[in-house]
C-alpha cells in the first residue's frame, strides 16, 4: 500500500514539474546584469526572434525617463550588401570603429523620443546594430562621451559573440 502511494506521488511530481519550472528569457549576446550596468539600473528584457532577425531590447525606467539598449542581429546576403550602415538613421557623421567586427561605425541618433548612439557592423554573414540612449536629449546621467564608450563596449561584446 505504501509503495502504491509512493508511486502515485512520484508520478504526480513528474507531471507537475514542467508546469512549475519556467526558464528566464535571455538575450544570446548580453545578459541582464551587464545591461543593467550599461543602463544604470535594473533592466527589463524583451526578446523577439524571426527567421532572419533577432532583437533584444533592454529597458530601465527611472521616473519619467527611460533608458534603452537595443541589439539587433540579422543574417545578410554578402554579395548584395553595401559596406556602410544606412546614413539616414544617423544624426551625426558616422565614425569608423577599428577592431569591432567588419565595417563597424558609430554615429549619433536623435529622434523625438530617443537620443543616443548607434553602432552598426558586421561579423561574417551577420549584421549587428546597437542602439543605446535615453528619452532625454541632455541627460546628465548619460553624457555623449559615456554613451559612446558604453555603446562601443556593448558592440565589442556582441561582435565577439558572433565570431
Amino acid at each position: 500500500m505504501k509503495l502504491h502511494l509512493l508511486v502515485r506521488l512520484l508520478l504526480l511530481g513528474i507531471i507537475m514539474a514542467p508546469a512549475m519550472s519556467h526558464a528566464e528569457i535571455s538575450c544570446p549576446w548580453l545578459n541582464r546584469a551587464t545591461a543593467a550596468g550599461v543602463l544604470g539600473g535594473p533592466a527589463s528584457l524583451k526578446v523577439q526572434s524571426t527567421a532572419a532577425e533577432d532583437i533584444c531590447l533592454f529597458q530601465y525606467q527611472r521616473g519619467t525617463m527611460s533608458y534603452d539598449l537595443q541589439i539587433v542581429v540579422d543574417d545578410i546576403d554578402l554579395p548584395a550588401r553595401g559596406a556602410a550602415p544606412a546614413p539616414s538613421r544617423c544624426s551625426s557623421q558616422a565614425i569608423p570603429l577599428k577592431g569591432i567586427g567588419n565595417e563597424a561605425t558609430m554615429c549619433g541618433v536623435d529622434f523625438s523620443s530617443f537620443h543616443g548612439e548607434r553602432v552598426a557592423g558586421r561579423v561574417r554573414d551577420r549584421e549587428f546594430v546597437i542602439r543605446l540612449g535615453s528619452s532625454v536629449k541632455k541627460d546628465p546621467a548619460m553624457t555623449n562621451e559615456m554613451l559612446q564608450l558604453k555603446a562601443r563596449g556593448v558592440a565589442e561584446q556582441v561582435a565577439g559573440s558572433l565570431f
